[in-house]
This record gives structure tokens, sequence and C-alpha cells, in this order.
């Protein structure tokens, strides 16, 4: 991963020098009655749709037919986590970053809609109990989720909603706890990871900043491979390493170089089409140490 460091050092030496949450609601007005889906999972018959209303700012590529360079590239993310997939288990895949803002969620959620594309059952999780931020990027209400089903308030097949369009699965992060560090931490969690959810063929997991709270590197546990996301010109080098040195000895899929120069052409390609938000490079060579035994 040598090319991802390297990009992140040129950036700082050439530097000079998240919006309020949404209310918590437990209304379900929004969401359109119960129907019976017949690419389902077993045991989630009775699913809710919920209607997507994505702004277009927030830069969901790959959700519905684009054929934009940006969707383009979650294409090439996602063959090559297939790839992988040959080679190792990897169904529950975690997505963070070292420290805030690196556009974790974006890729999170552009990752599992390009991987609906090529497999009905993937499931969407928002674990980031801090600051769950997938359903404003999504363009919906707030609702019951994962910290209800860690509090025992709800089960996990009443919790999951299928988006439409897209047909994606989506687990809420349900309302911000007190303790969101020793929730994430509870045995139930480590059934759910295990067990509760092998009916999904993909399992995307977005979480809260890896050196920034205990949870994380513990969720890292639970999944069978991080993708760490970066933003050049802002994720210092040292705070990659730290990230990888809190989930060592777990198996790092690869490294997102979101925002910046692709080092392996050295030029930019603005896919999303606009200068806000650049390309995104995958770095698939597992940092040795950095895998489960």
């Amino acid at each position: 991963m040598s090319r991802i460091f390297d990009a992140l050092r040129r950036s700082e030496q050439e530097k000079s020098g998240k919006g309020s949450s949404t209310p918590w609601t437990k209304s379900l007005s929004a969401e359109q009655p119960r129907v019976s889906l017949d690419n389902l999972p077993a045991g989630f018959e009775g699913v809710q749709r919920v209607a997507l209303r994505i702004p277009p700012e927030k830069h969901i590529v790959t959700c519905g037919d684009n054929l934009s360079p940006g969707a383009e590239r979650f294409r090439v993310l996602r063959h090559r986590l297939q790839r992988i997939r040959a080679d190792r288990p990897l169904n529950k895949l975690l997505v963070s970053s070292a420290v805030p803002r690196e556009g974790k969620t974006l890729v999170a959620i552009n990752l599992a809609f390009s991987l609906a594309r090529t497999s009905r059952r993937v499931l969407l999780i928002d674990a980031d109990l801090r600051h769950p931020s997938v359903h404003e990027v999504l363009g919906i209400q707030a609702m019951p989720g994962l910290a209800e089903v860690l509090h025992c308030e709800i089960d996990a097949r009443s919790a999951i909603r299928c988006l439409d369009p897209g047909n994606l699965y989506y687990l809420p992060a349900g309302r911000p706890p007190a303790n969101p560090g020793e929730l994430l931490q509870e045995p139930l969690l480590g059934e759910l990871m295990k067990e509760g959810l092998n009916a999904f063929d993909w399992v995307v997991v977005d979480s809260a900043p890896i050196t920034l709270f205990a949870d994380t590197p513990h969720l890292a546990g639970h999944v069978d491979g991080t993708v760490l996301v970066t933003r050049v010109g802002v994720t210092p080098a040292d705070a990659v390493q730290s990230a990888l040195t809190a989930i060592e000895g777990n198996f790092v899929a690869g490294v997102v170089l979101n925002g910046g120069s692709n080092p392996s052409n050295g030029h930019y390609d603005n896919y999303y089409g606009d200068a806000a938000d650049r390309n995104i490079y995958f770095q698939s060579e597992p940092e040795a140490g950095n895998e489960k035994s």
C-alpha cells in the first residue's frame, strides 16, 4: 500500500494550511405497505419497501442505470472484491475511515448499490451509532434499527427494509444511544453478524472512523474484511497507519483513495462531473499482518 501513503504524503506537502443530524421519529408513514418479494432471503418475506428520494448532490451514482465514470469506478471496486472473494470468504465488509469526512458513507452506499446490481441479496447496515447519516444521504427518515435490535426492543427482521429503487436491503442505525461503544460490543452483535445475516450474499457495514472509537476495531473482528476510505489532502498518512494498526489481525480487503489523483496514472478523473468529488482508486493488496489467522 506504499502508493497510498506516497499519495497522501505528497498531498500533505502541497497543502498550505457534518451537518446536524435528522431529528428522530418513530413514524413510518413514508413507507409503502408490506409486500412479498420474490428475491427476498428466507425469513424476510414481510419486509417493508422504502421509497428513496436521493438528492442529486449526494452523488449516489450506482443507483439505477448510471453509465458515468463514477459508477464505473464502483463496478471496478465490485469486481476486485469479487476476485478476492474467489480466494477467501468475503461476504461481510466493513467500510470505514481513519478520520472523519473521508467519504466513507458515500463509498459504503455506492458499493452496496453496485453489489446489488449483480447479487439480489445485499444488505447495507448503518453501524455508525454516534452520527448515523445513511438515511440522510438516501433522502429517507430515521427509523428504528440496529440500536433497537441490540437493545432487544425489536428483532432484525422487523428492522430491515428494502430500498426502492435498487432492491437493496437496509438496516438503519436507529436512535443514537447513550452508550454506542458498549452497545456495539454486546454479544448479540456477534450473534447477529455470525448467524443472523447469513441469508444475504453481501453485507456492507458503514461505521464510525477507526481511530476515534474502540467499537469500530471491535466491529472489524465481526466481518470478513475492511475497506479503508482515505481522502487526498485530508487524511494524514500517520492516521492511515494508526487505523491499520488498530485493526491489525483483521483482513484489510483494500484502501479507497477518494478525492484526489490516481497514483497509478498520475492524473485526475472527475468522475462525478464536478470539482467537489473526484476519483476513487482501490488498492487491493492487503498489508502484511492485517489478516485473520
